[in-house]
């Protein structure tokens, strides 16, 4: 079985692209962005307002690589520790790529989703 960037690579084109604009999700967080081969595709979709990146990696690189680029968000540091700063502007989509504690992570972007659709 095929994880992370191997499952994005496999359905962005036939689910994960064409499912952003005709939910009309203009805020995506991507969960997991390694060297940002899926975020470079979602950024192809102009729907796509902001995109928000949950990353632990700590070289500085994916500033580098999205410098300037108004609409992406890098927040340093691992899902379950930065999901709770979402909760004021939350995301539409979370697109979780790698491993993250699915359980746990299932938890913590609950209220986040939850705040998103109205719920809080």
């Amino acid at each position: 079985m095929k994880s992370g960037a191997g499952v994005m690579k496999c359905f962005f084109n036939s689910v994960i692209k064409p499912c952003i604009p005709e939910n009309n999700y203009t805020t995506v967080c991507e969960i997991g962005v390694k060297a940002g081969e899926n975020t470079d595709k979602l950024l192809t979709i102009p729907s796509i307002a902001e995109l928000v990146l949950i990353d632990p990696r700590s070289d500085g690189y994916l500033n580098r690589k999205y410098a300037g680029m108004n609409r992406v968000r890098i927040l340093k540091g691992f899902s379950l520790d930065v999901l709770p700063a979402l909760s004021g502007g939350s995301s539409d989509l979370f697109l979780i790529d790698g491993d993250h504690q699915s359980l746990r992570l299932a938890r913590a972007a609950t209220p986040v989703a939850y705040g998103a659709a109205g719920g809080g």
